[in-house]
């Protein structure tokens, strides 16, 4: 029945396992017809029990196709077993085919994993193996492929692979219009191709219905039209969803227009798309203008940076078109690292991906609370990982509102799902967070070595969460690891383009890669749809979500707080002479990138795509007109953000600022004495900390105004300081004197501390106007209800809070706002209690209770409310905030406050509009526009 698995015995070790220790993924002379192999090996001194145990790919050990062995397998001391890979059944040996960029591991019987080769570097060939070199203990690719024998590693010869990377990646430059240099070559295919996928109409179908796993599906062919030129690939390959945000949103909606990642290579080996093996297709959910990822790695390219070829295309499945992509080459492929970095050691390299759930591992802001920590009990496969254990994302269509509001919810459901899964890892992980990261693949190796984890354990417990002391940030020596020049040249595009959804802004979204030519690591750029636009904006603060604040951004202190805070940024551009290589790295580009040809070169694309786009599913409400205009300054105020615009609005901004920086007149100084919280420094504003309304910026502010909101001044001391649990109000206290003067709580007349309260005129932020925990006639069906009001003269964006009682955010029936909310300047907004958790909250109003809102991010105190008096309630009324900030009982008046607000123009019931059971104004949304705000919403951390 084993005829192909094949025992001989050879070296022995101390070593209690079997492990991987060679891969044949492109076959080997004389050895299993040619196809794949693998071998495993017992080094130790004692026979090993491999019984059902588990043989796989990177589509895991609960796949259909990974190979389990046999009842009653015994694997001799010493022993070396091979397996024959893309067998017709399992009695001859595995199933799958080894992939590019797959791994291939080991797992006991119940799917534990003992050993992986780790991701398989780019380098093999036919007669290349990958295998264990015994003397370095590390794997190599060697030219002497030895199944069932000791490991003999004989190099590759360089420099002829390197000639082969080379001539691999000028296969691509006609197809994505790039030379090395970033420039279009003459001989340039169409700005938009055809790219056909052709399948097993059942595989098609599971495809669909399975997509929420992000698993492998084999495709028959893919092919590609240029004009009236066709290139088929009729050795097909394989695809899967892929993404979070961007796949969960487009899923919940029935949209097929995806992200996917294609796979050229799974079927045959040599078998490439114009040199390219895996290929992001990633649609433009949040991107109206279809060109911020064309042109962002275009600007990388130009400046010498790393950097990823993208094109776009119109993708279509068995004849039916599912949409307008960006077609972009993987990171994880050889040629793509070689063609960054000439100079790699081939031998020996990392690359490592950042994801949006390693974002603040340890901190109890994002949620890593004791309590949280101690009710995370999930165990592998986790929630996080993709794979059939998921759930799956329902579908809700878009005919209703409702429906579209839940499909926010439910992403942001299913992401607190993923964070349960996080916390069981950290936990299994005994609190280290470089090594839950780095082996949970939050911190993911995509090339390289096993041994590169180590090295990034070191680097990110050293560097990923150095915090500068105090205003000196000399005590970091990441200086001596990294590529000071590739870092300062992208933070000079991150800060051109504001971009936050990166190292610059968040810590998201952005690859490590260690050449390992002895310059350190070095910043590989990824993900663009937030650059310039607003949803980039409110990843640092809501306030800074607006056209005007995003091209006002100071260029000297590009981050969204201080630079200090900032464990990447602040260690290089707080040193006075790196700050100046940075600022000179921002002119440069600006004379020779960012020129007026590139204007015409980004209009001419999107003029050129136009036709294709506009019946793109994520097309609604762009006006292409506009995005292919570069002069539409007297028009983004109002809100938009047409990504051409704002760039040429944008470099003129920063030319301004550099003058002034030149000439003495720059109001600012390069160095944080404003304050660390203010948000998205204005570069004209001279006052400390100003903001919106002309108070400090909500970051810092925030913690401070709850404090007096909450608990007024029953936790101060008599010289005015926070006592016990609430000491770090103190913290906040000095940094909202301009909004709350009266910070110290002076004693009343009866000798009582009375709480010093803001005049609302002042507040820059959303505020509980109105509670009532007595039925109102007409007002939701009796129940009670809570009205928030905006006092500020621009929108705010709701879904970043959570609204709970006294139980607190953490407490099942605190209600987080679906991803649709927001208030418009100077409205008001009515939930109703009592509801179904996910339009309303499903808590009740009781006497007593003191209702907040909070941050979801980082649980910072926004609003409060206070605590209500019912002993001083009367029938008919409400707890009312008052012009003066104080709250008290006086006559319900839902819908309205006060002379601050005007009762909201209702729509009618036949109205295409969205509703936020019972909100004020029901704000008027049209259903189409409704659906970009809930997917940008979504978008603005996860993509």
């Amino acid at each position: 029945m084993f005829a192909r698995l094949s025992l001989v015995l050879s070296l022995t070790a101390n070593v209690g396992a079997q492990v991987i220790s060679e891969v044949a993924s492109k076959g080997s002379s004389g050895v299993c017809d040619g196809e794949d192999w693998i071998e495993i090996h017992n080094p130790s001194s004692t026979s090993l029990d491999i019984s059902d145990h588990f043989l796989y790919d990177d589509a895991g050990a609960s796949d259909s196709k990974a190979y389990q062995f046999p009842s009653s397998m015994v694997l001799n001391a010493g022993a070396y077993l091979m397996i024959c890979c893309n067998q017709d059944d399992s009695s001859t040996g595995a199933v799958f085919k080894i992939g590019g960029g797959d791994s291939i591991s080991i797992a006991d019987g119940s799917k534990q994993q003992i050993h992986t080769s780790g991701v398989l570097p780019p380098g093999s060939d036919f007669d290349i193996t990958y295998a264990i070199d015994p003397d370095a203990n590390a794997f190599k690719y060697t030219t002497t492929p030895t199944p069932n024998a000791e490991n003999v590693i004989t190099l590759v010869d360089n420099s002829a692979y390197l000639a082969d990377l080379s001539a691999q990646n000028e296969l691509g430059v006609d197809f994505f219009g790039m030379k090395v240099d970033g420039s279009k070559p003459s001989s340039a295919m169409d700005d938009v191709l055809d790219l056909h996928i052709t399948m097993n109409a059942d595989v098609e179908t599971t495809m669909w219905n399975d997509q929420s796993f992000e698993t492998y599906h084999d495709v028959d062919t893919f092919a590609v039209t240029d004009g009236s030129t066709t290139t088929t690939l009729s050795s097909g390959g394989r695809m899967r969803p892929r993404g979070q945000s961007t796949l969960a949103i487009a899923t919940c909606l029935g949209i097929k227009s995806i992200p996917f990642l294609l796979d050229f290579t799974s079927n045959d080996n040599s078998q490439t798309l114009f040199g390219v093996e895996k290929m992001y297709l990633r649609h433009h959910m949040s991107d109206t203008s279809f060109s911020r990822e064309w042109t962002m790695h275009r600007l990388l390219a130009r400046s010498g940076l790393p950097h990823l070829r993208t094109r776009t295309v119109r993708v279509s499945i068995n004849g039916a078109q599912i949409g307008v992509y960006e077609a972009m080459e993987a990171p994880d492929q050889e040629y793509v690292f070689a063609r960054s970095f000439p100079d790699y050691n081939k031998d020996d390299y990392a690359l490592f991906k950042v994801k949006s759930n390693s974002i603040g591992c340890g901190s109890p802001e994002v949620g890593y609370t004791s309590e949280e920590i101690a009710n995370a009990n999930e165990v592998p496969p986790y929630t996080f990982e993709r794979g059939n254990h998921r759930d799956k994302i329902e579908v809700y269509g878009t005919d209703d509102a409702d429906d579209l509001m839940q499909c926010a919810g439910q992403f942001f459901a299913n992401m607190q799902k993923e964070r349960v899964g996080v916390l069981s890892a950290y936990k299994a992980h005994s609190g280290n967070c470089a090594e839950m990261l780095v082996e949970e693949g939050l911190i993911d190796q995509d090339l390289g070595s096993e041994n590169w984890k180590a090295t990034m354990k070191t680097f990110y417990n050293e560097h990923l969460t150095f915090v500068c002391p105090d205003d000196d940030c000399t005590g970091s020596s990441v200086k001596d690891e990294i590529n000071v020049e590739n870092y300062l040249k992208n933070f000079a595009w991150y800060a051109i383009t504001v971009g936050q959804d990166s190292p610059m802004g968040n810590g998201n979204n952005w690859l490590l890669a260690n050449p390992n030519d002895g310059q350190g690591w070095r910043i590989v750029q990824y993900d663009h749809n937030n650059m310039l636009e607003t949803a980039g904006g409110n990843l640092c603060n809501p306030v800074c979500a607006s056209s005007e604040r995003l091209v006002s951004w100071s260029i000297n202190r590009p981050t969204c707080t201080s630079m200090k805070s900032n464990p990447i940024v602040g260690p290089l551009l707080s040193d006075p002479t790196l700050h100046a290589q940075y600022l000179g790295f921002v002119k440069d580009f600006l004379d020779n990138i960012v020129t007026d040809d590139l204007f015409t070169e980004i209009s001419d694309h999107i003029t050129a795509s136009s036709s294709y786009i506009s019946s793109d599913p994520w097309a609604f409400g762009v006006n292409l007109n506009n995005e292919a205009n570069e002069d539409l300054s007297s028009t983004l105020w109002a809100g938009g953000t047409p990504f051409l615009a704002m760039l040429k609005l944008r470099r003129a901004e920063i030319y301004n600022q550099l003058t002034a920086l030149e000439n003495g007149s720059f109001a600012r100084p390069t160095e944080d004495v404003l304050d660390e919280h203010e948000v998205c420094a204005d570069w004209e504003s001279t006052e400390v900390g100003t903001g919106a309304g002309g108070c400090p910026d909500p970051a810092g502010c925030n913690e401070a105004a709850a404090c007096y909101a909450d608990f007024g001044c029953a936790f101060r001391n008599e010289d005015g300081n926070w006592a016990g649990a609430f000491a770090p109000c103190n913290d906040a206290t000095p940094w909202c004197d301009p909004c709350f003067p009266d910070t110290a709580c002076p004693v009343s007349s009866e000798g009582t501390v009375v709480v010093a309260t803001p005049d609302l005129a002042d507040l820059t932020q959303v505020v509980i106007s109105e509670v009532s925990s007595n039925p109102v006639d007409g007002v939701c069906d009796g129940n009670d209800y809570i009205e928030l009001y905006n006092p500020t003269n621009y929108k705010i964006q709701l879904s970043q809070y959570v609204l709970h009682d006294d139980r607190g955010p953490n407490d099942p029936e605190a209600f987080k706002f679906p991803a649709l909310a927001s208030l418009t300047a100077n409205q008001v907004l009515l939930l109703c209690a009592n509801g179904d958790g996910v339009n309303s909250p499903a808590f009740g109003v009781a006497d007593g209770d003191a209702i907040s809102i909070r941050s979801v991010s980082d649980n910072v105190p926004v609003t409060s409310a206070g605590r209500m008096r019912s002993d001083e309630r009367n029938a008919g009324e409400s707890w009312t905030l008052q012009s003066d900030g104080t709250y008290t009982y006086a006559t319900a008046t839902p819908f309205v406050f006060g002379d601050y607000g005007t009762a909201p123009e209702v729509e009618s019931e036949d109205d295409d509009v969205s509703t936020l059971n019972g909100v004020g104004g029901r704000a008027t949304v049209k259903r189409r526009t409704l659906v970009l705000l809930v997917l940008l919403a979504a978008l603005a951390v996860f993509a």
